[in-house]
């Protein structure tokens, strides 16, 4: 994403603001954060009344305002998957920092960075996941 908005792309962001007391998505730090990556890069949290009327599930890509990809990619930390759903990663090489999602150690709640291996690879299985797209 950095590097296409580097080279003139213009990226626009929708994210869920979540309601904190049902779940955190760090949507505010991730605005942020995406935001930092270049000027091209614009980001927007919505809604900011009756969040639980709208949904982190509720997703879509839409490039060049011509082509729109609809569906159940689930851009959430933990969620990354292969086709094979492995659940264990002990070389270090498939899951980034948190995407190792173990939840009986890491609570969605929690206020977290994303660059630390909250979970021991060689001791606790991820939780497998398994998203489907339209």
């Amino acid at each position: 994403m950095k590097r296409k908005a580097q080279e003139g792309l213009k990226i626009y962001i929708l994210l869920w603001d979540e309601t904190n007391f049902a779940m955190k998505n760090h949507s505010r730090a991730n605005r942020k954060y995406v935001e930092s990556l270049h000027t091209n890069i614009l980001c927007l949290r919505h809604p900011k009344i009756a969040p639980l009327s709208y949904s982190h599930h509720q997703k879509f890509i839409v490039v060049d305002s011509e082509i729109a990809y609809v569906g159940g990619i689930d851009y959430n930390f933990g969620r990354f998957d292969t086709p094979d759903h492995g659940i264990v990663d002990i070389e270090g090489k498939k899951w980034w920092g948190i995407d190792y999602y173990v939840p009986w150690i890491i609570r969605p709640t929690q206020s977290l960075d994303p660059t630390i291996e909250y979970a021991s690879r060689l001791e606790e299985p991820r939780m497998p996941w398994h998203d489907v797209n339209i």
